[in-house]
């Protein structure tokens, strides 16, 4: 009975289809979120590798800004090469950190075994392989979003938003236009009034009263289709 009523709905138009994007969208949302999957496995390995300092009682993170900065690399390339001398390594440091040598010393003062040098050595490893699996990745999504160069532009120029999180929003939302029915288009409107409510001088009184008049058609419409489908329905039975 559910597959016959479910017929019975597709044969009036009352299920909406399923979206399918066309292959270069397909594709770009592959491309980036296998992207966001990468950068979350090297945010993985940076906090390991914090995690590890922290039980080897090395608290290098809490003085310095970037553990993965160019300090910070140099010095844990020397604790994976065997160095432990809190001196050597607070020596290390390049620029402005050296001006916090005391206070390096004695963060870098604790119980690094050859064991933690390598989980430490495994997570670096983990954190610049997506590094340059990004890079590729970049260069991809690039050439697919080209033709959307004015749509990213336009989204750029919004304070706080980025090329990526253009390209996010256009592999997600900003391709539907291109397929959208009546509802589809309503419904967005509908949010981007509400989104852009500060940002617009519009008339809300009358852009409301146009979107009811749009939702008593849609309404009237559903129910004479609901009328005509129970006709149906009675007659077959």
């Amino acid at each position: 009975m559910d597959a016959r009523w479910i017929a019975e709905l597709l044969a009036h138009d009352l299920i909406r289809p399923s979206f399918i994007p066309p292959p270069p969208i397909q594709a770009l949302r592959e491309l980036t979120r296998t992207r966001v999957g990468l950068i979350q496995t090297r945010t993985q390995a940076k906090n390991r590798v914090t995690k590890v300092l922290e039980d080897t009682n090395i608290k290098v993170a809490s003085v310095v800004a970037d553990l993965f900065g160019v300090s910070g690399r140099r010095m844990l390339a020397a604790l994976i090469a065997g160095e432990r001398n809190p001196q050597v390594l607070a020596n290390l440091a390049v620029r402005r950190l050296r001006r916090k040598l005391p206070e390096l010393e004695l963060a870098l003062t604790g119980q690094c075994t050859e064991f933690h040098a390598r989980l430490i050595q495994l997570s670096l490893e983990l954190i610049d392989l997506p590094v340059q699996q990004i890079a590729i990745l970049d260069q991809q999504i690039g050439a697919l979003v080209a033709p959307l160069t004015p749509q990213i532009e336009q989204l750029t120029s919004l304070p706080g938003v980025e090329a990526t999180a253009a390209r996010a929003d256009l592999r997600e939302d900003g391709h539907r236009c291109r397929g959208a029915d009546a509802w589809d288009l309503h419904e967005q409107g509908k949010q981007l009034l509400i989104g852009s409510e500060s940002l617009l001088d519009v008339d809300r009184e009358r852009v409301d009263l146009a979107l009811q008049e749009i939702d008593d058609v849609e309404q009237l419409t559903q129910q004479e289709a609901m009328g005509g489908l129970h006709a149906t329905r009675e007659g077959l039975t």
